[in-house]
């Protein structure tokens, strides 16, 4: 006898926690709630697709080491024109062919130095010129291994040098010679 009232107390009470819980959910409230955003990609930490579409179209995409692409997707891939931020201060604009750059277009590295150029497989590679920001001297010609290599002239105040392109330095005739960024 005992044990039955037991039971039918516990029964009692599992239903009426079930009927408290169900109250409480159709009431809306919860005991705890997901954190809510309401501006996607505003600076507020958030990483991976923040706007629009990544997969296929267009959309932001923010990486976990604060670079941003925004732009062109296709399978999940940057593909078609785009821009990308990299957290170290650099921007990239131009066009991305299944995730690489590629074709031209314009690096501009954080110190104001500017390439513009063509891509190949996501490096500097083909035609294209380095440009100093400090003084506007200009590096023309064939550049090759993203710019670590190539040949072409250098103008500096309206005078041309022929020069080559060695472990990212401009190398001239006259035994003068400058440095370019990493990028």
């Amino acid at each position: 006898m005992i044990q039955r009232k037991t039971r039918s107390s516990f029964y009692t009470l599992l239903v009426l926690c079930g009927a408290l819980f169900l109250m409480q959910c159709s009431s809306g409230q919860t005991t705890e709630e997901a954190p809510t955003t309401t501006e996607r990609g505003s600076g507020d930490g958030l990483t991976g697709c923040v706007e629009g579409d990544c997969t296929n179209g267009t959309g932001t995409y923010v990486y976990e080491t604060g670079d941003k692409y925004i732009g062109g997707f296709k399978n999940g891939l940057r593909d078609g024109s785009g821009a990308m931020m990299y957290a170290n201060g650099d921007i990239y604009k131009g066009p991305y062919v299944a995730d690489k750059r590629t074709g031209e277009g314009t690096y501009t590295f954080a110190n104001g130095d500017v390439y513009n150029g063509e891509f190949r497989d996501g490096l500097r590679g083909g035609q294209g010129e380095y440009v100093w920001k400090e003084d506007g001297a200009i590096f023309k010609g064939e550049f090759a291994q993203d710019g670590a290599s190539g040949k072409g002239i250098l103008i500096v105040a309206g005078q041309q040098k022929e020069c080559v392109l060695e472990q990212r330095k401009v190398i001239c005739e006259d035994g003068s010679s400058r440095e370019t960024e990493q990028g």
